[in-house]
């Protein structure tokens, strides 16, 4: 560690991303009364050693050494996933997947994170270990999974993923709050794309930060499940249009240029409340210009459930009205509509046909 912490080292850059991005800290090196130990900085000159901390932390500030060094090598890993946050866990996968392309994995694992993340990469071999018992001695067999959906989807579901809800949805959309969220599914949908009921799966994401991890984790998986492009663009991504939202979509449009761009948008608008019908637009005003975050989010709260009380007294009026305000994201939802599900065919009574 010590060596690695020198800006001379051919590592230092790697070494000290690595923790970065896993620990969520930097490591340093510090003197002691029993030599040099390593650990974290707090508060200035205050120090926390290695050793107080918990055992996992070692151990993985060992495996993190050894990735940054380690050039044509051979790791035998058992149970990776212990003692690790499932955020610290998928940034460690990542960098594996990354130094697998100059030495070689073998690991165990009961996590149905590790066997989704390092299972979706192209050249993995998942083996599944199970043990008989023929005349009271334990016997274990080794079998090379069956690359089939059906096997794979029996296998995370016997890790633990649960799949009562994955397996029904043929798309997914990723928006950026719950108040997008709940307005396209419980109205947008059924009004003006009914197609997508029952077929697309849409997911707040809590916030901009979280947009580009989920669909990081639902490209994974469709790696996982299939190795080909069944489900490739088969999701979308719908953001606000504020710098955020710009750079988010941006940067996922870089990082999987094997997707068609336009499954990556931004809104015109800079905030999803700005669909609303005209009625509410003083109170979308004063919702978006509150200074205090708290208050802000009270107040888009309490915005949200007037609209949906509203809706559900006027439903008609509702849906004109939204017709009209939300027009723009009513066409993004009809592209994914007829994309997902194709056009809507009509035939008329003289036996034309229209799309």
């Amino acid at each position: 560690i010590d060596t690695l912490m020198s800006p001379e080292h051919s590592a230092h850059n790697r070494f000290k991303s690595y923790c970065e991005q896993v620990l969520d800290f930097k490591i340093s090196s510090f003197s002691s009364n029993n030599g040099k130990k390593s650990g974290l900085y707090v508060n200035g000159d205050a120090k926390i050693s290695l050793e107080s901390m918990g055992a996992g932390i070692p151990n993985l500030l060992g495996l993190i050494v050894d990735l940054s060094v380690a050039k044509n090598k051979i790791f035998l890993i058992e149970e990776l996933e212990n003692d690790l946050h499932p955020q610290a866990l998928k940034a460690l996968l990542k960098l594996i997947i990354e130094s697998s392309s100059w030495s070689q994995f073998f690991i165990s694992t009961h996590s149905n994170i590790v066997t989704k993340e390092l299972g979706g990469c192209e050249e993995a071999k998942i083996f599944q270990i199970t043990q008989e018992y023929e005349e009271k001695d334990p016997i274990s067999f080794c079998k090379e999974l069956d690359p089939s959906l059906e096997a794979r989807r029996e296998l995370l579901e016997k890790l633990g993923y649960d799949f009562t809800d994955f397996s029904i949805w043929d798309g997914w959309l990723i928006l950026e709050e719950s108040s997008a969220e709940r307005i396209i599914r419980g109205c947008l949908i059924p009004w003006f794309a009914p197609k997508l009921q029952g077929k697309l799966r849409t997911i707040s994401s809590s916030g901009i930060s979280q947009v580009e991890p989920k669909f990081e984790d639902l490209n994974r998986l469709f790696l996982f499940l299939h190795l080909t492009p069944a489900y490739k663009n088969k999701a979308w991504v719908l953001v606000d249009g504020d710098p955020p939202g710009i750079e988010t979509v941006q940067s996922l449009k870089d990082k999987y240029k094997n997707w068609d761009e336009e499954h990556f948008r931004t809104l015109g608008q800079e905030s999803f409340e700005y669909y609303y019908p005209k009625r509410f637009e003083e109170k979308v005003s004063a919702a978006l210009n509150e200074e205090d975050k708290q208050g802000k989010r009270e107040l888009k709260k309490d915005l949200l459930n007037e609209v949906l009380a509203w809706i559900g007294e006027n439903e008609e009026e509702s849906k004109n009205e939204f017709k009209e305000s939300a027009s723009e994201v009513i066409d993004v939802l009809k592209l994914i509509e007829e994309k997902l599900v194709g056009p809507l065919i009509v035939k008329a009574p003289d036996g034309s046909i229209s799309h």
